[in-house]
């Protein structure tokens, strides 16, 4: 129940970030921290990142499996997917697709378009942008995941995830911010080690379903 209110409340900050936008006009000498870029427009863009990685009981070839050649599958299995489909003709060898569209829980949007930038099957990784439907105050959000071949027919995730958000922001957003994104990012780990280990999905993403036959 605490991670599910967790990744709603992305949903909250992102809303509030209307009001620091409001402040940042009214107070235009807040400095720039050291995790802040310009962006083309001369406009300031806070960048949030975070990285962790889980340790999965299969091989990596199977594993890849649902990552990678999965790609348009993640509502089966991802909580904060609640729907997804494949789009266009993959432009990497071996990419499943081009695009995904998906309906996404909690983070401020509804349909979100998300392209791939990099695809290997043999190296096993990628990396995906979301390039539409992302709230108006989010300018970028990028995931990068690897698999990596451990011993034992086991198997490691590494998830690297960056947001880059229409600032500055104050440090009680920032911590917000860093907050939500390291919780979807807890619960991403728990539903794809569940899913790849048993075949189930998680508690919370069987929650999330059992609330979407109710609508």
């Amino acid at each position: 129940m605490y991670i599910m209110k967790k990744i709603i409340g992305i949903s909250l900050v992102i809303l509030n970030l209307n009001n620091c936008t409001m402040a940042q006009n009214e107070n235009s000498s807040m400095a720039k921290n050291e995790n802040s870029m310009m962006d083309k427009n001369e406009q300031m863009i806070d960048v949030f990142k975070s990285k962790d990685e889980t340790t999965i009981n299969i091989s990596a070839d199977k594993l890849w499996k649902i990552i990678g050649k999965g790609f348009a599958d993640y509502d089966e299995w991802a909580t904060i997917v609640d729907h997804s489909k494949g789009k266009g003709m993959g432009k990497f060898d071996g990419a499943p697709v081009d695009e995904r569209v998906c309906n996404v829980n909690g983070q401020g949007a509804n349909e979100v378009v998300e392209k791939l930038l990099q695809y290997s099957d043999k190296e096993m990784h990628l990396k995906y942008e979301a390039v539409q439907g992302m709230h108006q105050m989010m300018s970028k959000a990028i995931n990068k995941f690897t698999v990596v071949r451990l011993p034992k027919n086991k198997s490691k995730i590494v998830v690297n995830m960056m947001w880059g958000v229409y600032g500055p922001l104050d440090d009680e957003m920032s911590k917000m911010m860093e907050g939500n994104m390291n919780s979807i990012m807890e619960v991403f780990l728990n539903d794809i080690k569940v899913y790849a280990e048993t075949g189930k999905v998680s508690q919370v993403k069987q929650k999330r379903l059992d609330e979407l036959a109710k609508m």
